[in-house]
């Protein structure tokens, strides 16, 4: 299976994640083993932000319009350019995570690996 595909089975299972979050019943702490894989955690304000993985730290203006086009349309409070060659999204709520995973994999950026115990860039 491709990196993308497995992308794709992600982003399934992130969509029936998120709707128990966004129901209540599951609560963000039980949500967290499988959101911080993904770089999704939960802020100290209950909205979460979502971490943008740039392997390598390269990324095509293509793909700088579409993460921020993408928060614009989500409601990002902010965006942070990480020191560690990645892209935050803050202040987003429970339900747009799928969504925007989705869009981002339109434009060639893989949603694993921005968080957790996993593999991050390597360069």
């Amino acid at each position: 299976m491709s990196l993308i595909e497995k992308s794709k089975q992600t982003l399934e299972d992130l969509a029936r994640k998120e709707a128990e979050l966004s129901a209540g019943s599951l609560n963000p702490l039980t949500f967290k083993p499988f959101g911080a894989p993904l770089g999704i955690y939960e802020q100290k304000d209950g909205l979460f932000m979502f971490r943008v993985r740039i392997p390598g730290g390269h990324l095509a203006i293509e793909q700088l319009k579409a993460i921020a086009k993408t928060a614009k349309k989500h409601g990002a409070q902010f965006v942070h350019f990480t020191t560690r060659q990645d892209i935050q999204l803050h202040g987003l709520k429970a339900g747009s995570f799928q969504l925007i995973g989705k869009e981002l994999l339109k434009a060639g950026l893989i949603v694993r690996g921005g968080g957790g115990n996993t593999f991050r860039n390597i360069t």
